[in-house]
């Protein structure tokens, strides 16, 4: 796949991300409000890299521009992710755990369950992605040096396959929840919206 991020594209989303706007639960919605169902979008967040102790005052920013699938005007009773994994996994019994999150009326942004805080959760089809530090793109390899081993080894082996030991199966759903205050932009249904 073609690569989206440049280092001046990765330079300009740390800029916007730094602006101290943030998209919304109501921009979220009102971008999605023709959307029965599933879209395919694109988003761009920038989030910190978590170091190791020793390198805790680096400042070492994640860009990422990724292709998703946000869900919108669901009937109550669908279950996204538990559906898209029985069907990855080949089975009909796959059980969720529960969540630190719950969905709102706004089905793709979730709310953390004691603090109150919005993320947007979207299932992951691909993403680009560049680390920078001080405007400088780094290797993942370079990044990694900086981490505690194991998630140097996540960095440096990830698997294309997601572990549920609970349910004993392999899937490859890929489920994430950005904070809303590290999505730059979301492009869906022709339409932009940005901080």
């Amino acid at each position: 796949m073609a690569k989206i991020l440049d280092v001046v594209a990765a330079n300009d989303a740390i800029s916007l991300h730094a602006s101290g706007e943030s998209i919304t639960k109501q921009t979220v919605a009102e971008l999605l409000a023709s959307v029965k169902g599933t879209t395919f979008a694109a988003l761009c967040s920038v989030t910190p890299v978590k170091t190791a102790a020793a390198f805790k005052d680096l400042d070492i920013r994640k860009v990422s521009v990724s292709n998703v699938q946000l869900f919108n005007n669901l009937k109550e009773y669908t279950d996204v992710y538990q559906n898209a994994v029985n069907r990855s996994a080949g089975v009909d019994d796959f059980q969720k755990s529960n969540s630190w999150f719950h969905h709102t009326d706004c089905f793709p942004v979730v709310e953390h369950n004691t603090n109150g805080k919005h993320y947007i959760w979207a299932i992951f089809n691909h993403a680009d992605s560049m680390y920078i530090k001080d405007g400088v793109e780094m290797t993942t390899a370079q990044v990694a040096e900086y981490l505690t081993p194991s998630e140097a080894k996540k960095m440096l082996e990830p698997s294309s396959k997601v572990y549920n030991a609970t349910n004993d199966l392999e899937h490859d759903v890929i489920v994430r929840t950005i904070g809303l205050d590290n999505v730059v932009w979301v492009r869906a249904v022709g339409l932009m919206v940005s901080k």
